[in-house]
């Protein structure tokens, strides 16, 4: 469990000498905030060549089983993307994007080996999603023809076993901008843009497109239950615009609203990410601007930015109790980007955690955080699982990144 301070390691296996388990040991950032999360130790995600020194990754998302298992999917190193090292894997090099699970609650990650042996170094590297509902996740990647999508079913923490990748057809194939969504049963959403956007029901003899979303962009989808009806969601950027598309999954009855202008503030490209909370309400963040809509009421607005620096590539989630997490870079008054997170009671004042602020994710100066992704979940008890990327080298200019890192947090509260 390579983590970033010694003392903490060191305590930690103190701890695990005595009391013969390990133990989740939170430390406070220097600039600790109360209310705010506290966080595991940070962990490696990467597989360490030596010291930080990996072969390097970026772009993590995540996704939390209802046992814990945790899945996670990367892209490689730029420099490595055709391939790269994987000292994990069974040929030690890898063409296909870096897939993990974790079932110790993130403190250690190995490789989810879905491809038959040695495939993974052949196999090319593609757009990709993961979803958890209940105790099956499900992976996929992009393919013109198609999706290749593999079902994951777990019978306990640490017991999961990988079914066969099939491809899925896709009406106009999937190139880019895959997003994935899953509710207990077995059904599956998914968003496409090959050209616009569509959202499609999978099913496992084939995808059925249920909405056109014309020429929108950079989407998000979240499936669940809202007023008795299991629903979709979809929230896309249109011409500056943030769009909510709520679709009845037993009719295909859409209706699509309008929420208001996305969050570019500072530069960032105001993408959007959805969850839905068990009750129906749903959640669309922009930048640090949230919107709520509930299964029956008025749409609010609440702005996260409470603190002053820049806020880029922010990432939302929504826990079985109705606490909202976000996760987000943040650019401080001296000019370093560091990782924030925040879990809060929805119309409340959230309160950020900048628990690795000891660590920043770009060199001081660097115009940008170091990826387009962070990845978010909640487990089965209410914490917040957070990945993110942190650049380890770079070159002479600023934003000249030669190796990034992903790395991975838990918190001790919820």
């Amino acid at each position: 469990m390579p983590s970033r301070r010694r003392r903490t390691v060191i305590a930690a296996l103190v701890a695990t000498t005595v009391l013969g388990t390990p133990v989740a040991l939170a430390h406070a950032p220097r600039d600790h905030h109360p209310g705010s999360p506290l966080m595991d130790l940070e962990v490696l995600v990467t597989p360490p060549l030596t010291g930080r020194t990996t072969p390097g990754g970026t772009d993590a998302i995540v996704s939390v089983d209802s046992f814990g298992n945790r899945f996670a999917l990367a892209h490689k190193e730029t420099a490595e993307r055709v391939v790269g090292i994987d000292q994990r894997a069974r040929a030690m090099v890898r063409s296909a994007p870096w897939l993990w699970t974790s079932a110790d609650e993130g403190s250690t990650w190995t490789n989810l080996d879905l491809l038959p042996r040695g495939l993974d170094a052949f196999v090319p590297e593609d757009d990709f999603a993961v979803a958890s509902a209940g105790p099956t996740t499900y992976v996929a990647t992009a393919t013109p023809a198609g999706v290749v999508l593999t079902t994951v079913t777990a019978t306990k923490r640490g017991r999961v076993t990988a079914g066969t990748p099939s491809l899925v057809p896709a009406p106009h194939g999937v190139d880019t901008g895959l997003q994935l969504a899953a509710y207990p049963g077995g059904g599956l959403l998914l968003v496409g843009l090959p050209v616009g956007a569509s959202l499609y029901s999978i099913r496992a003899d084939g995808a059925k497109e249920i909405a056109s979303l014309g020429t929108a962009s950079g989407c998000d989808v979240a499936v669940g239950r809202r007023a008795g009806k299991a629903v979709g969601v979809v929230a896309c950027l249109e011409s500056g615009q943030v769009s909510r598309t709520v679709v009845d999954l037993t009719t295909g009855a859409s209706t699509r609203s309008n929420l208001g202008a996305a969050d570019t503030r500072a530069g960032g490209t105001g993408k959007p990410t959805v969850d839905l909370a068990a009750d129906g309400t749903s959640y669309v963040l922009s930048g640090t601007r949230l919107w709520r809509t509930p299964a029956t009421g008025r749409t609010t607005t609440q702005d996260l930015r409470t603190e002053g620096g820049d806020h880029r590539v922010t990432a939302l989630a929504v826990s079985h109790k109705g606490r909202v997490g976000a996760a987000a870079y943040r650019k401080g008054s001296d000019g370093t980007w560091n990782i924030v997170v925040t879990i809060f009671t929805p119309g409340t004042k959230p309160v950020w955690s900048n628990f690795a602020n000891h660590d920043p994710v770009s060199p001081v100066g660097a115009s940008g955080p170091p990826s387009t992704l962070l990845g978010v979940d909640f487990d089965e008890r209410g914490r917040i699982q957070v990945l993110w990327t942190s650049t380890f080298l770079h070159q002479e200019g600023l934003d000249a990144l030669r190796l990034r890192n992903v790395w991975s947090v838990r918190s001790t509260t919820s």
